[in-house]
């Protein structure tokens, strides 16, 4: 069986709707990762500043 016009356009029609939900899976994800490293990149920052902060305080008291 010859495929038709219409065969073509569903399967275009499947095709596209299926990368859509990829690409919006890969955007979450990737969105989820960049998160993740902030918070720990924020998480070591501010414990570094925290540790720094009792080494100036430390003499003072």
């Amino acid at each position: 069986r010859v495929p038709t016009q219409i065969d073509w356009f569903i399967l275009l029609k499947s095709f596209s709707y299926r990368n859509r939900f990829y690409a919006q899976f890969a955007r979450a994800a990737y969105i989820t990762l960049i998160q993740l490293s902030v918070k720990r990149y924020f998480l070591t920052f501010s414990s570094l500043l925290l540790s720094l902060c009792d080494l100036h305080l430390t003499p003072c008291q």
